[in-house]
């Protein structure tokens, strides 16, 4: 026993003899409740802090008592649990002093423990991270909180070993690039505190003999022996000197880090070395230069290095104000120097613009550092630098800050990301309202912002802060009118981000406002979409509410009325516009309108009555939306809503007190009626049930099917949460609701509810799993992994229909129906594990075979069958289905867990063995008509040559190409498998045939499935598969494929299998991470020793396994990334001989570092490389080899936007894709000096003596050589040499930009002036490329005030036109209109606009003039909007450069000059000469008919174009027909009335024989034909008819779904042009023409282009009464499903109104669904719906498509309007009706023979749709038969079967 314990024990009996003696005290409960509670299971902070408190008033005694217990129980709990000891100890660490005295009588003994902790779990790679994480937070707490309270401990030698101990495990740690991120500051703080707690001499000397440490540790790498890591006692004479020598690492870093975080006292003592002024230097000063260099490394530690900086100035900031306090007390307390300056006053603290190695520069050259969260801490940087200038000077930091406001606002750099964080610092010294009266163009500043996404959130935080400072008036005298525009900005970046960014900010701070931002929208998508938007955010933060009940509203209303006053915005007009926005055609606007109906404030705030209504109608028509967005915002929105219905019914029932056992059915009942609101939610929720369930069946197109599933599934997530075991129960506190909702859902109509699912719900999700959409079957599996416990599960005899259903199509041919059996087979074996069903007798194998050896088995056997015949394998049994429902089923725990380790290392073994012999069986099958065999992976001829061998040699086995049917599959009988093939395509201009395409997808689906369930197996079994098996199934299975193959469906599988595996392998739970290593190592040393390697397609898999291994490497271990690039850049480099048949290891290697520099999450780790990756880059563009240059030139292409940027606009040019220079400069020093060392040597002439027989193009137009003499800005004239590597460099600079106003210094200024100089020496090149980007080059480097300058220095060079080249004149016209572009406010200055148009003007009359500059030349006049005298055209030939141009452009600034008289003449002239002036007329003609609507000449101009077209022989039929109907458009009616002879050559177009453009063209002229003038007016009535019948036809041809979209747009303006007057107009249509103009509008509103969609509603539209002007944007347009509804309406209103019986049967055959043109066939009994399952596309032309649910709104329309007018219906000319009858009688026949067989109709699309339309068209034609008082008898009545999915059963209607 020890002292410690005996002396316990001692006064244990002493305490004890006392408590016999007095009962037990109230203060010994209390300790040992304490105690109890310290060392009890769930201790955590918030406890030890409250019993800290309790205990601060302890008598010694008890104190020491408690001390005793605690380290007593403390020890015992050591000896049990470390781990749970040191949770403890890290625990008891932050208590008060006595809990930190208990702990400090162990102290060495956790610090024995978690030294052991951290070098076995670390430092031997077998570390669970959880572990390590407690391990060093308690040495932390030990270190930070105990240790410094008992110092004497330190005394005590065998401490002060466990502290060397400790020190050492940390080291090892921090150097070991393995240290977690969220640990590192701990481990960092915790070894600067142990190194302070061991030093017994200068501070100072003893961490920097750390840091020396640290660097050498890193240099021996992992050759170091313990002794190495002890000896860092180092001779160090001058502090300054030795932090200037330290190279920054990241272990450098985190030293540092943890320095200034344990905020040691020394940190702020004034030096005691040196004499004179250095004992002065603090060392906080010293260590300046290290911090710094740490910052400007582009490397993986960016973001800890200013994190560095930030702590190190707060440390500054403190070492000031104890200097303050120095003066007060003499330094006696502080210890500071009274000699000493206030930090403030240090040089690199200077907010002066003329040093660049400044803090301040630093900071501003890191706005936009791509490190993710770097420009978050420099910003703190920044606000901590003026609050350091305002500690020295009360009210310095508003000055500094005002002079940083007056910089941004005056360089106006707002698109620059760099301006808003530094603006948004300086408006919060400045304050808002003093800010924005300096600089009142701040508003509209930020609203630049909202143009592009990467600056909307950096803007929006500028706003956010004036906003905090700004009252309601200042608010609306500044911001309210720029919002109100921004809401209806045509640009739809601004109005979203305002929407999304600004609104909700603005009216939590404002919140009445919202009533003036609705008032001032206007009447137009933008404005509607604001409203909505509006209303949907005051919703949302409870500024508006509305109520169910309207009495109190209509009151308040009533006496506004009586006062005169009624601003306010009531709920009733609120709704109104709610339900006017539901129905618009903008999807945003109905998802914003869908979103306040959804979303409130309170989460159980019931749904209204109205409501309801609006969801209803809203979620009836908007399932089937093709926009991905709109259907994630009806996924959140409904999130919302069912969780609102839930928790509404739920304190509903609460509030009623209503308990599921009390109430029997009609009580229930009872309770609806008597509280309307649980009512309305609880029938709103049932309703949702039924509705979703009905959209779910296979004749929805994808969008209704897949939205449906994942709103059921939200539903069920509302009600069903994940237990421990993985299994989904109704949530407890849910129960009641659904118990509720189960009670109350069934009546005679709907079937009951059980937890929210139905009968068929399992039925009809399993059928969703064998959907050909992948996340269709995705989402119906996650659905029924929900419902697995459900009470409507699967039964044993359906789970092993299901089961043999799966395995069945896990035998197709086509890919999608295998991986839909695989999936089935999933999905059914996890519901009969967790029912519990026997799924070895379902397989009914002989031997009684588990799942997992019977798919074994299948796999082995099918593989066997297609050694021996591989194309009837592929057609009857491919390998890859069954694969897939093996590799499933090994990932589920209830079928494996019965294997011994034993079992699962035979099983994986014979699994590895078959998995590899299928790779090299398919490998070497698609390489065997390959020379090289499968060594080598084949091209691509050859791997057609090779399955071209496979089918010869198997069809001589006696296997012939035939229909692939799948006979065998019991759910898909007379199903024919049919590869479909273009038609366009011709057999013998190399197409393959379906042999061919079948063996080829057996192949790659083969290997693709192979890798697949590698990545499963090792995934699942990890932990039980030895190292040696483990590689080769990596090695011989996805390696293999990955560098074998170029197939890209098979590549990316592997890719895919090997992240996955990558994933698992480097995890810290495995010690198998260095087989990605070897790998890896391995393909690098096979590239380096140059052996021949064929990948090609951009190195291929091997890029592909480089960019997977270097990703999944763990964030903070970067060795193999780094030694990866390092070794790439090497191979890069080496000299080889190109070759034809392989690639080139230099050639790959780049290939591969693109790969990597692509890859997103290796961009912060590779930011350390892209200079000498972009060196590596600009050093291949002059190699030899066309291939080195390609590769070079595609990763030059990845590595500028990870340098500057990605895009953020389409447009190459603009100022929103650029980096400012100074940051650039900043941020890539050593590049910027290459860059610029190119630049100079371009323009050096030197000469060249060319060794290689053949010259390369570049040497050829290179120029002798010449000394450079000395110049001034432009240079001597002089021939430039433009190598290889100048356009890239250009390319470049031309993304930067000049930068804010902050950014600028001297030093900077020097060096974009010698970029300048150099660029502008390139402006002369004979090369247009290279003066084009030199211009850019020059713009974007040129800072705001030296634009001018630039621009005078230009000006005065055109100026002096006898001294200069052509070329040097065009790169100065080319700067001149860059400048004015990136500047627009230069254009309005006078001074420079008399400057360039003089100059211009002398250019452009010189006689030997360069016309591509006086082109150059208008055009800046027209863009300074100035006149310049060209003078009149002079006959030019057209063969000289720009002279076309010229004219073209001279003409129509002549045209504009012309008044109405003289431009007629002109006009004529032109036209009727048939010149080359004839096409500019007709351009300028079009461009500016607006401007001429209202001329009077423009008649005659009608006129002349339609006398044009009678000329059939020398007329441009495109353009006259183009102007003719703009013309004819912007008047709004046909002037002139062709003549016969025009209307024969329309006719003549229409029919298509000058081509379809031609014809699309004439279609728009000839609508307006038709609307405008009337039947009586046309010169011959035959030609009329013949005209309409071609009109007609063309517009029905163009409206199919297989026409371009642009004739099916031109369809769609013709038919809103023409439409109402054709069919509501006399004369009556003729019934065929009708049937096509109504047949084509159908298709074009169901069109799969939402732009062709939302282009038909204008259609609809125009058909509205009182509807002539179309062009207005305030037209209410519906959106294209209520459109089609609300078209079937107006037809149907008035086919029935008009008796117009022609066009009642036409909408009768739409709700048939019958085609344009009857089958005529139909009684020959043959099949028009049988089946095909396609192997490589869809069964149809238009995905987009439903026609059931167009059948129901036909039918529901066409029969509303026969009841509207049932007084008026008589049987006359409805003789139709027996007919179609008869029709429906064949089709009934067709399908009764189809269905006696009763198949699956949910695996069969084709035939369930011609059941469903039949069904409805059954029950249509009677009732329609009911109206005309006709007997009609169908023969083969079907009708659907209620208790089932998709089943029919024969009974009478």
């Amino acid at each position: 026993m020890s002292i410690s314990e005996m002396h316990y024990c001692s006064l244990l009996n002493n305490y004890n003899g006392i408590v016999l003696n007095t009962n037990i005290s109230t203060m010994d409960n209390i300790i040992q409740e304490a105690v109890a509670k310290l060392f009890a299971e769930d201790v955590n902070q918030k406890i030890v802090r409250r019993i800290s408190k309790d205990l601060e008033n302890l008598k010694p005694c008890d104190q020491e008592l408690l001390v005793e217990k605690i380290s007593y129980n403390f020890r015992k709990l050591m000896d049990d649990d470390p781990v749970k000891a040191l949770v403890t100890a890290t625990l008891l660490s932050d208590g008060n002093y006595i809990l930190k005295k208990g702990l400090s009588q162990c102290i060495e003994e956790i610090l024995k423990v978690c030294c052991g902790k951290i070098d076995s779990l670390h430092v031997a790679e077998s570390r669970k991270q959880s572990e390590f994480h407690i391990a060093v937070k308690a040495v932390y707490g030990i270190f930070q909180y105990v240790l410094p309270l008992e110092t004497e401990l330190l005394k005590d030698l065998a401490l002060q070993q466990q502290l060397k101990t400790v020190r050492l495990s940390l080291l090892r740690v921090l150097v070991s690039n393995k240290l977690p991120s969220d640990c590192s500051l701990i481990v960092s703080t915790s070894l600067c505190i142990t190194s302070a707690l061991l030093c017994t001499g200068d501070m100072e000397v003893n961490f920097l003999s750390l840091i020396n440490a640290v660097s050498q540790a890193e240099t021996l790498k992992g050759n170091f022996q313990d002794k190495d890591w002890s000896c860092w006692d180092v001779m160090i004479k001058e502090v300054a000197e030795f932090c200037q020598e330290i190279t920054p690492s990241l272990p450098v870093v985190l030293i540092f880090h943890g320095l200034f975080n344990s905020n040691a006292a020394w940190l702020y003592l004034s030096s005691n070395r040196g004499s004179g002024s250095e004992r002065n230097i603090p060392f906080l000063y010293n260590v300046h230069p290290i911090v710094m260099k740490m910052c400007k490394s582009a490397a993986s530690y960016t973001f800890q290095a200013f994190q560095v900086l930030h702590i190190w100035i707060a440390c500054v900031r403190k070492y000031g104000n104890l200097l303050k306090e120095a003066l007060c007390d003499k330094g006696e307390k502080t210890g500071c120097c009274l000699e000493q300056e206030h930090p403030a006053s240090w040089p690199m603290f200077t907010l002066q613009a003329d040093d660049s190695n400044t803090v301040f520069h630093l900071l501003n050259s890191n706005w936009e550092n791509p490190a993710k969260g770097v420009s978050d801490v420099v910003y703190l940087c920044m606000s901590e630098l003026l609050e350091l200038h305002d500690d020295k000077q009360p009210g310095q930091a508003k000055v500094l800050a005002s002079n940083m406001l007056d910089a941004l606002v005056t360089s106006a750099a707002w698109t620059s990301k760099s301006t808003y964080p530094p603006l948004g610092l300086a408006i919060s010294f400045v304050g808002a309202h003093e800010a924005l009266q300096l600089h009142p163009i701040l508003p509209t500043g930020l609203t630049q912002s909202l143009k592009v996404n990467h600056l909307a959130s950096a803007g929006t935080n500028v706003y956010k802060i004036v906003l905090s400072q700004l009252s309601v008036h200042a608010w609306r005298q500044h911001f309210l009118h720029t919002i109100c525009d921004g809401l209806h900005s045509q640009e739809r970046m601004i109005q979203q981000h305002i929407l999304t960014l600004w609104l909700p900010p603005t009216l939590r701070q404002y919140g009445n406002v919202y009533h003036e931002l609705i008032t001032m929208c206007q009447d137009c998508s933008s404005g509607w979409l604001a409203r909505m938007a509006i209303l949907r955010v005051a919703r949302s933060i409870g500024i508006l509410n509305l109520q169910d009940n309207f009495d109190e509203e209509t009151e308040i209303k009533e006496r506004q009325e009586a006062t005169g006053s009624s601003n306010e915005i009531t709920a009733e007009s609120i709704i109104g516009c709610v339900e006017f926005a539901l129905c618009y055609i903008d999807e945003v606007v109905r998802g914003e309108a869908l979103a306040f109906l959804c979303c409130t404030q309170k989460g159980s705030q019931p749904v209204s009555s109205k409501e309801s209504e609006l969801l209803r109608e809203f979620f009836k028509w908007n399932m089937n939306i093709d926009s991905a967005p709109f259907r994630q915002s009806i996924i959140k929105c409904y999130k919302s809503l069912v969780t609102r219905l839930r928790d509404t019914c739920h304190a509903e029932l609460k509030k009623a007190g209503y308990k599921s056992r009390d109430s029997e059915g009609p009580l229930r009942y009872a309770l609806l009626e008597e509280l309307p609101v649980l009512k309305v939610n609880c029938e709103l929720l049932i309703w949702f049930v039924h509705f979703l369930h009905e959209n779910l069946t296979p004749e929805g197109n994808y969008q209704r099917r897949i939205l449906s599933l994942q709103l059921y599934r939200e539903t069920l997530l509302a009600f069903y949460d994940s237990t421990k075991l993985g299994k989904y129960l109704v949530n407890a506190r849910c129960a009641t609701v659904s118990g509720f909702i189960n009670s109350i859902s069934a009546d005679e109509v709907t079937h009951k509810i059980v937890d929210l699912t139905l009968p068929w719900t399992q039925e009809m999700l399993l059928s969703s799993c064998m959907d050909e959409m992948n996340d269709v079957r995705e989402e119906a599996e996650w659905t029924l992994k929900i419902l697995e416990c459900s009470e409507n599960s699967l039964c044993y005899s359906d789970a092993q229909l299901w089961l043999m259903r799966g395995l069945s199509m896990c035998d197709s041919p086509k890919a999608s129906s295998a991986e839909s059996g695989a999936t089935l087979v999933k999905v059914v074996t996890s519901a009969c594990l967790a029912s519990g069903h026997n799924i070895t007798n379902m397989l009914k194998s002989e031997d009684s075979q588990s799942l997992l050896t019977f798919l074994f088995c299948r796999v082995k056997s099918q593989f066997e069958a297609a050694q021996d015949n591989l194309l009837e394998a592929s057609q009857k049994g491919p390998i890859h289905g069954s694969l897939m429902a093996l590799g499933y089923c090994l990932c589920r725990d209830a079928l494996t867990t019965e294997m011994s380790k034993e079992d699962v290392q035979e099983f994986m073994t014979n699994l590895t063995d078959l998995l590899i012999d299928i790779i090299e069986y398919m490998l070497a099958k698609l390489a065997c008509a390959s020379p090289n065999g499968s060594a080598f992976a084949p091209s691509f001829a050859e791997m057609g040559e090779s399955i071209e061998m496979i089918i010869k040699e198997c069809e001589d086995k006696g296997v012939q190409e035939r229909p692939y049917c799948e006979e065998h599959f019991q759910y898909q009988q007379n199903v024919e498998v049919t590869v479909e093939e273009e038609e366009e395509v011709d057999i013998e201009d190399n197409a393959i045939s379906g042999n061919h395409q079948l063996i080829l997808a057996c192949c790659w689906q083969t290997m693709k499935s192979c890798c697949a369930v590698t990545s499963m197996s090792v995934t699942h079994w990890i932990g039980c598969l030895r190292e040696s098996l483990v590689e080769k199934l990596l090695h011989g299975v996805v390696v293999r494929v990955l560098t074998a193959t170029r197939h890209k469906g098979a590549m990316e599988a592997a890719r895919a299998s090997y992240g996955q595996l990558c994933s698992v392998l480097l995890s810290s739970n495995s010690n198998l991470g260095h087989l990605i290593y070897k790998q890896v190592k391995q393909v690098l040393d096979h590239l380096e020793s140059g052996a021949q390697t064929s990948v090609t397609r951009r190195a291929a898999g091997i890029a592909m396994m480089m960019q997977v291994a270097c990703g999944a490497a763990p964030r903070t271990n970067v060795d193999l990334i780094n030694t990866t690039v390092l070794r790439l850049i090497h191979i890069s480099q080496l000299e080889y001989e190109e070759q034809s048949t392989v690639d080139a290891s230099p050639v790959l290697a780049l290939h591969m570092l693109q790969s990597l520099v692509l890859h997103a999450p290796l961009a912060h780790h590779l930011l350390l490389h892209l200079p000498a990756i972009t060196g590596t880059c600009l050093q291949a563009f002059t190699n030899h080899s066309w291939a080195l240059r390609n590769a070079a030139l595609q990763l030059y292409g990845a590595v500028v936007p990870r340098m500057v940027g990605q895009k953020k606009v389409r447009d190459d040019s603009s100022v929103l894709n650029s980096l400012t220079a100074p940051e650039f400069l900043t941020r890539h020093p050593s590049l910027a000096q290459s860059l610029l060392k190119m630049l100079l040597e371009s323009g050096v002439l030197e000469r060249e003596t060319l060794q290689n027989e053949e010259k390369s193009s570049e040497s050829e137009i290179e120029e002798k050589n010449s000394n450079i003499k000395a110049t001034n800005e432009f240079g001597d004239s002089m021939s430039i040499k433009v190598s290889s590597s100048l356009v890239p460099v250009l390319s470049l600079l031309a993304r930067l930009s000049p930068g804010t106003g902050l950014q600028q210094n001297a030093e900077m200024s020097n060096i974009l002036q010698c970029y300048r100089n150099e660029t502008t020496r390139l402006l002369e090149s004979p090369i247009h490329t290279v003066r084009r980007l030199a211009s850019h080059a020059i713009v974007a480097l040129t800072p705001l005030e030296e634009v001018l300058q630039l621009i005078h220095n230009h000006v005065q060079l055109l100026q002096e036109q006898d001294k200069i080249t052509s070329n040097q004149t065009h790169g100065s016209l080319l700067t001149l209109m860059n400048i004015l572009t990136s500047y627009p406010n230069i254009q309005n200055n006078s001074k420079v606009k008399e400057d360039i148009t003089t100059a211009l003007l002398g250019l452009t009359k010189l006689e030997n003039r360069c016309f591509v500059n006086v082109v150059l030349s208008m055009r800046i006049c027209q863009l300074l909007k100035t006149d310049v005298n060209l003078g009149e055209p002079v006959a030019l030939h057209h063969a000289h450069p720009g002279v076309a141009e010229y004219v073209q452009l001279l003409s129509k600034t002549k045209m504009k000059e012309l008044s109405g008289n003289e431009m007629k003449k002109y006009l004529t002239s032109c036209i009727s000469k048939d010149n080359d002036m004839e096409e500019i007329c007709f351009d300028y003609l079009q461009d500016n008919i607006r401007q001429y609507k209202s001329s009077p000449w423009l008649i005659d101009i009608e006129k002349l174009l339609w006398g044009k077209l009678e000329q059939h022989t020398t007329v441009q039929w495109n353009p006259v027909l183009k102007t003719l109907h703009s013309i004819v458009r912007e008047q709004g009616y046909v002037t002139h009335t062709p003549t016969k002879d025009s209307l024969k050559s329309i006719l003549h177009l229409l029919k298509e024989h000058h081509g379809v453009r031609v014809a699309a063209q004439t279609l728009m002229v000839v609508s307006y034909l038709f609307k405008c003038i009337d039947c009586n007016q046309w010169p011959d009535t035959e030609i009329r008819t013949d005209i309409l019948i071609a009109f007609s036809s063309l517009v029905n041809t163009y409206a199919t779904p297989t026409s371009t979209e642009d004739y099916r747009l031109a369809a769609s303006d013709a038919l809103k042009v023409a439409l109402r007057t054709l069919l509501f107009s006399q004369p009556k249509l003729q019934p065929l023409c009708c049937e096509r103009l109504v047949f084509a509008c159908v298709e074009l509103l169901q069109d799969e282009d939402s732009t062709i969609r939302d282009s038909a509603c204008h259609i609809v539209e125009s058909l509205r009464e009182n509807r002539n002007d179309l062009q207005s944007e305030n037209v209410h347009l519906l959106h294209p499903n209520l459109a089609l509804r609300e078209f079937f309406g107006l037809l149907a209103s008035w086919s029935v109104s008009r008796r117009d019986w022609d066009l009642l049967r036409i909408l009768w055959r739409i709700s048939s669904n019958q085609q344009l043109t009857p089958a005529k066939s139909g009684s020959n009994g043959e099949n028009p719906v049988k089946p095909k399952s396609y192997l490589f596309q869809s069964h149809t032309m238009n995905l987009y498509k439903e026609p059931k649910h167009l059948s129901i709104i036909t039918s529901e329309l066409l029969l509303k309007a026969l009841k509207d007018h049932k007084g008026s219906v008589q049987y006359e000319g409805c003789v139709w009706l027996t007919e179609e009858c008869q029709h429906l009688n064949r089709q009934g026949f067709i399908l009764h023979s189809q269905l006696s067989s009763s198949p699956v109709l949910a695996l069969q699309k084709e035939l369930l749709v011609a059941v469903s339309t039949y069904i409805l068209a059954c029950k249509t034609l009677l009732q329609i038969s009911n109206f005309f008082n006709v007997h009609l008898d169908l023969a083969f009545p079907v009708s659907w079967d209620c208790s089932k999915f998709c089943a029919v059963d024969f009974k009478k209607l």
